[in-house]
């Protein structure tokens, strides 16, 4: 029996709940040398558990994924090619429409049917695998080459027609994936003509059409100004697996290096951002997911980080195993992409000495935070809107206002401390934050914690959630004023306004931490949409507006 039937009876074996198979047997990481040591067991979960699904028959807009995600993890263990190879040349298997939006303004007379760039995001790292394995019989290989990866030259993607409407500028998500296809497609081609001994055209040929330039220029510009879709859930992974595919893939090293660096550039903005693995951001589309309570669905980056750096205790367990309900695609990419996180950057996620920063980025929306040992701050955004035909799918959505604890984290958002902002998610503006301040209004407490947690005096709530009443969940303690809206005025944006403050249990005393909340702040009298002075127990003095007006105008107005 060959080695290779060995592996696949091997793998078959000991495939059981294809559910609850990821990550088994691999304990969260809690060391960098941990996450370092487990890497490789992690790229194998992953993509076992693909291995293990049935390969799909279709190649159709809803279907595709069930047949590239199989076939690359087959590819990976070069098992069963040949059966690949009979589907790909299947009369069915072509593309099911253009590259960019799949969309319909009017039907008939402006719509198209589009998507395909996702079905190529898959295909490219199906490609390359079997082009360096010698995986797929040669014609399945050329029809996967020259017909399904259709994308090719060097004549850049932007726009799209669509029908009389006209010309519309297509979402980034859609020009990443298309252009790295047609990028990495030009290199398979290229590959195939020089090893049977044939000229290269110039428009395939990266070394001579300045496409190398293009994406280094291109990368840098979306680090320098951001994404377009900062955030976006579901779509942001979308925007990076086509990044990773070139950080895998290409052959040439700036290009390589420019992936690489904007892909650790968001995991050093995906920290600043986090606790315990959990982030709240505010996000470009899609409103769908702007009501949802879930943290973790539509959210690709906490599935990539989970697998990167090998931090999974914040998932719910199923028999003791991580249950991952989201992203393992994004997860399967990186894996076969061999690409991982620098490791002066993988360090952070496991220092124990944190030191305090605070942290703003301005692009569409303020994003705001204070990092901590136990804790972010992590303000919420404001309100974009994109002028999309009152569709408001384009829109940028502002998140609450949320105190992340490192040591609890929490995929509900309703168990947090958090200021949801104004009633009208049209209105919201969430941006109050400052060190270790946070104000704003309809301020909501975590919907599970325990009633003798809080202690009131002089106005105030106070928690020590490092006691036994408050279940000991972090090193924190919180000082909340909050007071009920009064008036028509009032009532229209919120329930309520208020401010917290929040310390280190380590750095004094809950004793001494109310005693000083009070004593500094005796004479407050909070005042929804005027301004108050408020004097945290760092000794800084903040003076801000609660429910201040306009969306472009912070509350803090120090």
């Amino acid at each position: 029996m060959s080695l290779r039937a060995i592996t696949y009876i091997f793998l078959v074996f000991i495939s059981v709940n294809t559910n609850a198979q990821l990550f088994k047997d691999i304990p969260s990481a809690t060391t960098i040398q941990n996450s370092i040591d487990t890497f490789e067991k992690r790229k194998l979960s992953v993509i076992n558990y693909f291995f293990k699904q049935p390969v799909g028959d279709t190649l159709k807009i809803n279907t595709q994924k069930y047949f590239s995600l199989p076939a690359i993890a087959r590819a990976y263990h070069q098992v069963d090619g040949e059966m690949i190879g009979k589907k790909i040349l299947s009369s069915e298997f072509k593309p099911y429409g253009k590259v960019g939006t799949n969309f319909v303004a009017i039907p008939y007379l402006c719509e198209r049917e589009g998507d395909w760039d996702f079905a190529l995001t898959y295909l490219v790292p199906l490609a390359f695998l079997s082009k360096d394995k010698n995986y797929l019989p040669p014609k399945a290989y050329e029809k996967l080459i020259f017909q399904l990866l259709n994308t090719a030259g060097d004549k850049h993607y932007k726009k799209f027609r669509l029908g009389i409407c006209g010309k519309i500028t297509d979402t980034e998500n859609h020009i990443l994936m298309t252009e790295s296809a047609r990028y990495l497609t030009n290199d398979l081609r290229a590959d195939f003509y020089r090893q049977r001994n044939k000229p290269v055209p110039r428009e395939i040929d990266n070394d001579l059409n300045g496409f190398h330039q293009w994406w280094v220029d291109h990368l840098k510009k979306i680090k320098e100004e951001h994404f377009d879709e900062y955030n976006s859930r579901p779509y942001q992974g979308y925007a990076l697996m086509p990044i990773t595919n070139l950080a895998g893939f290409s052959k040439n090293l700036e290009v390589k290096a420019a992936a690489q660096d904007i892909l650790d550039h968001l995991t050093e903005i995906y920290l600043t951002q986090s606790a315990g693995m959990i982030r709240n951001v505010p996000f470009r589309r899609q409103i769908v997911y702007e009501t949802k309570d879930d943290l973790i669905v539509g959210d690709g980056e906490v599935a990539r980080h989970a697998y990167l750096t090998g931090i999974t205790d914040f998932y719910t367990k199923i028999d003791n195993i991580p249950y991952v309900k989201y992203g393992k695609n994004f997860m399967l990419i990186t894996a076969v992409a061999d690409f991982k996180i620098n490791e002066r950057i993988l360090h952070k996620f496991f220092s124990t000495d944190w030191l305090p920063k605070f942290t703003k980025y301005n692009h569409q929306t303020p994003e705001i935070y204070y990092n901590s040992k136990s804790f972010t701050l992590s303000a919420g955004g404001r309100h974009v809107n994109r002028l999309d035909g009152g569709t408001k799918q384009n829109d940028g959505w502002a998140r609450t206002t949320t105190l992340l604890l490192r040591q609890a984290p929490k995929i509900k958002i309703s168990d947090h401390f958090r200021f949801k902002g104004h009633k009208f998610r049209l209105s919201r503006k969430n941006t109050c934050v400052y060190k270790n301040f946070a104000c704003g209004i309809n301020y909501a407490r975590p919907k599970k914690l325990p009633p003798k947690c809080a202690f009131s005096f002089g106005g105030f709530k106070f928690y020590d959630l490092s006691s036994s009443e408050c279940g000991k969940t972090a090193n924190v303690l919180v000082a909340e004023l909050v007071k009920p809206c009064q008036g028509a005025k009032c009532w229209f944006k919120a329930d309520n306004y208020g401010l917290l403050e929040v310390r280190e249990s380590s750095e004094l005393s809950f004793n001494s931490f109310i005693s000083q909340v009070l004593t500094n702040n005796l004479h407050l009298d909070l005042q929804m949409t005027r301004p108050n002075t408020y004097k945290t127990t760092l000794g800084e003095e903040i003076n801000f507006i609660p429910g201040k007006a306009g969306k472009k105008s912070l509350e803090i107005i120090n």
